[in-house]
Order: C-alpha cells, then sequence, then structure tokens
C-alpha cells in the first residue's frame, strides 16, 4: 500500500484560503451535527444559566455575591472546558484515518497543510461557541457593575485560551494516534493528568513546606488548567494570599504583570503544542 507521503498534496507549496475554507465549512458542519457537541453546549449552558439564576432568585448581588458565582463558574469551566476540547479533536485527524477516508479527500488537489488547518479550526471555533454564547446570556441574569463586568470578560478571555490549548492538544493526539479508541484514551489521561491531577499535584507542593518555591511556579505555569486558575483568582483575591505564601511568592514576582503573564504563557504553550502536531502531521508517513 502506498504511504502519504507521495499524494498530490506534496506538490502544493502554498496555503489556498478557498481550499480551507471549504473544508473548514465541512468539518465545521460535522462537529456542530456530533453528540459531543451537543452535550458540551448543553451541559455548559444549563450548568452556567442554573447558577446564574439561581444566584438571582437568592439575593445574590454585588462583589461578593458576583464573586461566589464567578467562583462556580471558573470550577465549572476548568472541567468542561478541557474535557470537550481535547475530545473531539483528537478524534479530527484519528477518526479521518481509521473510516479510511484520508485516502479519498487526498486524492484532490490539496496539501496536508490546508487539511491540519482546516481541522485546528473548525474544532477551536466549534469549542468557543458554547462560552461565547452563553457568557452574554449569564450576563443578563447577574447584570455585573462595571468592574465585575471587566472581570467577566477577562474570564471569558482565558476560557478561549484554555480552549486553545486543549484542542491543540487534541490535534497533537489526534496527529499520531492509530484509532480512534487510543486517542480517546490518551485524550481522557491527558485531561485528567492537567485538571484533577494538577490540583493534586498543587496541593502536594503547598504541604510539602521544603521544597523550594520555583517549584510551585513551575508547577502552576507549566500547566494550563492551573495558570487559568491562578489567573482568573487573582481577579478576586489579588495578592492571591488564599494559595497562602506560595501564592502570594508568584504575586511577589508578577505583581500587576500576572494576567498578562498568564495569557501570554497559555498562548505560548498553545501555539508550541500546535507547532509540534503540526511538525508530526506534515511529516509523518501515514499508511493506509
Amino acid at each position: 500500500m502506498r504511504s502519504l507521503t507521495n499524494m498530490n498534496q506534496e506538490k502544493i507549496s502554498s496555503l489556498r484560503f478557498s481550499v480551507i475554507k471549504s473544508l473548514f465549512s465541512i468539518s465545521f458542519k460535522e462537529i456542530l451535527h456530533s453528540r459531543l457537541f451537543f452535550i458540551y453546549i448543553l451541559t455548559f449552558s444549563l450548568l452556567a444559566l442554573g447558577f446564574g439564576y439561581a444566584g438571582v432568585k437568592q439575593g445574590l448581588y454585588g462583589y461578593k455575591g458576583f464573586g461566589k458565582f464567578m467562583a462556580t463558574l471558573i470550577n465549572i469551566s476548568i472541567i468542561l472546558v478541557p474535557l470537550f476540547s481535547i475530545l473531539p479533536s483528537s478524534l479530527s485527524i484519528a477518526g479521518a484515518r481509521e473510516n479510511l477516508s484520508f485516502e479519498y479527500i487526498f486524492s484532490f488537489p490539496l496539501s496536508r497543510s490546508e487539511y491540519f488547518c482546516s481541522n485546528f479550526l473548525s474544532s477551536f471555533v466549534a469549542n468557543i461557541i458554547p462560552p461565547t454564547i452563553v457568557f452574554p446570556l449569564v450576563s443578563l441574569f447577574i447584570r455585573p457593575s462595571s468592574e465585575d463586568f471587566l472581570n467577566f470578560i477577562i474570564i471569558l478571555v482565558f476560557i478561549l485560551a484554555l480552549s486553545f490549548v486543549f484542542v491543540s492538544l487534541g490535534i497533537l493526539i489526534s496527529s499520531f494516534a492509530p484509532s480512534k479508541s487510543s486517542a480517546i484514551a490518551l485524550a481522557i489521561v491527558l485531561w485528567f493528568i492537567f485538571t484533577i491531577g494538577g490540583e493534586i499535584g498543587i496541593l502536594g507542593v503547598i504541604q510539602t513546606s521544603n521544597l523550594p518555591n520555583f517549584i510551585f511556579f513551575l508547577f502552576v505555569f507549566l500547566n494550563p488548567t492551573e495558570i487559568f486558575r491562578v489567573s482568573t483568582i487573582s481577579l478576586f483575591s489579588q495578592s492571591l494570599d488564599i494559595l497562602g505564601p506560595f501564592g502570594m511568592y508568584i504575586y511577589s514576582i508578577l505583581g500587576k504583570w500576572l494576567i498578562p503573564f498568564s495569557f501570554f504563557a497559555m498562548i505560548f504553550i498553545g501555539f508550541s503544542i500546535l507547532s509540534l502536531s503540526f511538525f508530526i502531521f506534515k511529516f509523518k508517513s501515514f499508511k493506509m
């Protein structure tokens, strides 16, 4: 059987946005009609809107009430956004390889770069739809003040950045996973490590007082979910004293630059993973 390295797409040297647009449209529609997307938007909407409505009914208002609600929404996002970002994207390329549509797709004059870009863009755009729709709806319930609304927007931006990182991670998995089942298994393992395992690791570092402070710093800023957690917590506890001496150590280093540093750290991690994914997909020989 021939390898995809000799197919027509290798003869194409430049990206054609018309091709990317066509592939994006096809892939995007498939994602929108998938069960995972339906479960994601339904779960995220019900939880976010439900807690927002409950807060209004219980008379929560002002900074304290807003902080409690946003803390709940942050915890929801830490679990749901990485899970529903990494799972569908991990199936994008691996699924096409397993159902034997790969050779048919590349019988057309398109490059691997065009196929890769369309898959990433469709996965990312689909995954940011639920938070970008739900957050404005939630704001109608809680009616935040101007200061709270700014924090609201910052949290939404960090959610989009978190989705970017985990979609990139899912694309990386899909680039080398031999089957859909192995892609799903690896995606779930990595999701657990970065979310549940990351928090356990942070607590372990905090409890082990003899470790240097920079170890805690590395634990936080090498894990996108912990970057998200710390940066959003800083909106309501600026000095990070809620995290104890290690939190105050981070604040002593970054201070007012914590939010921009955290955002660019997440973008850097996402682009690094995405670049590695592209390199693997571009040069790997896929046997059909």
